[in-house]
Protein backbone atom coordinates (compact mmCIF):
# COMPACT_ATOMS: atom_id res chain seq x y z
CA UNK A 1 0.00 0.00 0.00
CA UNK A 2 1.46 3.36 -1.09
CA UNK A 3 1.62 6.33 1.32
CA UNK A 4 -0.36 9.31 0.25
CA UNK A 5 0.29 12.92 0.34
CA UNK A 6 -3.49 15.09 0.16
CA UNK A 7 -3.35 18.40 -2.20
CA UNK A 8 -6.33 19.59 -2.97
CA UNK A 9 -9.52 19.24 -1.21
CA UNK A 10 -13.24 20.07 -3.14
CA UNK A 11 -14.86 22.80 -1.66
CA UNK A 12 -17.98 20.40 -1.24
CA UNK A 13 -18.93 17.22 -1.60
CA UNK A 14 -19.54 15.34 -4.18
CA UNK A 15 -22.45 14.46 -3.66
CA UNK A 16 -23.50 17.86 -4.08
CA UNK A 17 -22.97 17.79 -8.13
CA UNK A 18 -24.71 19.38 -10.54
CA UNK A 19 -23.59 16.46 -13.47
CA UNK A 20 -21.15 13.90 -13.88
CA UNK A 21 -17.58 14.72 -13.42
CA UNK A 22 -16.12 14.58 -17.16
CA UNK A 23 -12.67 13.93 -18.25
CA UNK A 24 -11.14 15.40 -21.24
CA UNK A 25 -7.77 13.79 -23.06
CA UNK A 26 -6.20 16.41 -25.53
CA UNK A 27 -2.13 15.27 -26.53
CA UNK A 28 -0.44 14.83 -23.40
CA UNK A 29 -2.77 17.37 -21.17
CA UNK A 30 -5.86 15.41 -19.27
CA UNK A 31 -8.39 17.25 -17.33
CA UNK A 32 -11.03 16.28 -14.80
CA UNK A 33 -14.01 18.93 -14.97
CA UNK A 34 -16.41 18.87 -12.02
CA UNK A 35 -19.58 20.96 -10.73
CA UNK A 36 -21.58 21.48 -7.60
CA UNK A 37 -23.92 23.18 -5.54
CA UNK A 38 -23.00 26.19 -3.37
CA UNK A 39 -25.63 27.53 -1.44
CA UNK A 40 -27.94 26.70 -4.28
CA UNK A 41 -25.59 28.28 -6.67
CA UNK A 42 -23.70 26.16 -9.40
CA UNK A 43 -20.00 26.35 -9.79
CA UNK A 44 -17.72 24.83 -11.57
CA UNK A 45 -13.84 24.06 -11.34
CA UNK A 46 -11.46 21.36 -12.52
CA UNK A 47 -7.93 19.44 -12.34
CA UNK A 48 -5.33 19.83 -15.09
CA UNK A 49 -2.34 17.10 -15.28
CA UNK A 50 0.17 18.30 -17.84
CA UNK A 51 2.58 15.90 -19.26
CA UNK A 52 0.53 12.74 -18.48
CA UNK A 53 1.72 9.65 -19.75
CA UNK A 54 -1.44 7.32 -18.13
CA UNK A 55 -4.87 7.91 -16.70
CA UNK A 56 -7.16 5.22 -15.42
CA UNK A 57 -11.07 5.47 -14.33
CA UNK A 58 -12.60 2.72 -11.69
CA UNK A 59 -16.00 2.29 -10.80
CA UNK A 60 -17.17 3.81 -7.21
CA UNK A 61 -17.99 0.36 -6.63
CA UNK A 62 -14.64 -1.25 -6.70
CA UNK A 63 -12.37 2.49 -6.94
CA UNK A 64 -9.94 3.52 -3.83
CA UNK A 65 -12.12 5.15 -1.31
CA UNK A 66 -10.81 6.18 1.87
CA UNK A 67 -8.51 9.24 2.21
CA UNK A 68 -9.05 10.38 -1.48
CA UNK A 69 -12.90 11.27 -1.05
CA UNK A 70 -13.27 14.35 -2.47
CA UNK A 71 -9.45 14.96 -2.26
CA UNK A 72 -6.67 14.83 -5.26
CA UNK A 73 -4.45 12.88 -3.67
CA UNK A 74 -0.84 11.60 -4.71
CA UNK A 75 0.33 8.06 -4.16
CA UNK A 76 3.73 8.36 -2.93
CA UNK A 77 6.10 4.91 -3.91
CA UNK A 78 3.49 3.67 -6.35
CA UNK A 79 2.90 0.18 -7.24
CA UNK A 80 1.71 1.80 -10.35
CA UNK A 81 4.72 3.31 -11.36
CA UNK A 82 6.88 0.36 -10.21
CA UNK A 83 5.04 -1.32 -12.51
CA UNK A 84 5.69 0.93 -15.76
CA UNK A 85 9.25 1.35 -14.75
CA UNK A 86 9.66 -2.64 -14.26
CA UNK A 87 8.49 -2.85 -18.27
CA UNK A 88 10.22 0.29 -19.53
CA UNK A 89 13.58 -0.29 -21.48
CA UNK A 90 16.45 1.70 -19.48
CA UNK A 91 16.19 5.29 -20.84
CA UNK A 92 12.71 5.79 -20.72
CA UNK A 93 12.67 4.09 -16.61
CA UNK A 94 15.32 7.07 -15.80
CA UNK A 95 12.56 9.38 -17.22
CA UNK A 96 10.13 7.87 -15.13
CA UNK A 97 11.41 8.92 -11.91
CA UNK A 98 10.12 12.23 -12.59
CA UNK A 99 6.48 11.37 -12.85
CA UNK A 100 4.04 11.29 -10.17
CA UNK A 101 0.73 8.99 -9.27
CA UNK A 102 -2.45 11.18 -8.67
CA UNK A 103 -5.96 10.09 -7.53
CA UNK A 104 -9.11 11.01 -6.81
CA UNK A 105 -12.47 9.20 -5.76
CA UNK A 106 -15.67 11.26 -6.65
CA UNK A 107 -19.03 10.44 -5.60
CA UNK A 108 -21.39 8.37 -7.49
CA UNK A 109 -18.31 8.56 -10.43
CA UNK A 110 -15.19 6.46 -8.70
CA UNK A 111 -11.37 6.95 -8.49
CA UNK A 112 -10.28 8.62 -11.41
CA UNK A 113 -5.83 8.15 -11.10
CA UNK A 114 -3.30 9.90 -13.32
CA UNK A 115 0.42 9.84 -14.12
CA UNK A 116 1.60 12.89 -14.96
CA UNK A 117 4.12 15.08 -14.08
CA UNK A 118 2.14 17.89 -12.16
CA UNK A 119 -1.47 19.00 -12.20
CA UNK A 120 -3.02 23.01 -11.94
CA UNK A 121 -6.49 23.31 -10.43
CA UNK A 122 -8.76 25.41 -13.03
CA UNK A 123 -10.16 28.21 -11.05
CA UNK A 124 -13.79 28.28 -9.57
CA UNK A 125 -16.39 29.88 -12.08
CA UNK A 126 -19.73 30.62 -11.19
CA UNK A 127 -21.66 27.80 -14.29
CA UNK A 128 -21.80 24.34 -14.59
CA UNK A 129 -19.85 21.94 -17.57
CA UNK A 130 -23.93 20.52 -17.72
CA UNK A 131 -23.37 21.24 -21.81
CA UNK A 132 -20.01 19.99 -22.17
CA UNK A 133 -20.37 16.94 -23.89
CA UNK A 134 -18.23 14.67 -26.74
CA UNK A 135 -19.61 14.91 -29.96
CA UNK A 136 -20.52 11.99 -31.42
CA UNK A 137 -21.86 10.74 -34.51
CA UNK A 138 -23.63 7.62 -35.46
Amino acid sequence: MSRIKRHYELPVCSTNAVSDPKVWVFGKVVTLYFDYYVDGHKRRSGIRFVSTIAFRTTNERYGRVGSHYDRLTEYLDSDWLKELKAHASNHYRDDLERYRHFGIFLDSAGTFEVLSLDFELLPEEAASWESLSPTTRD
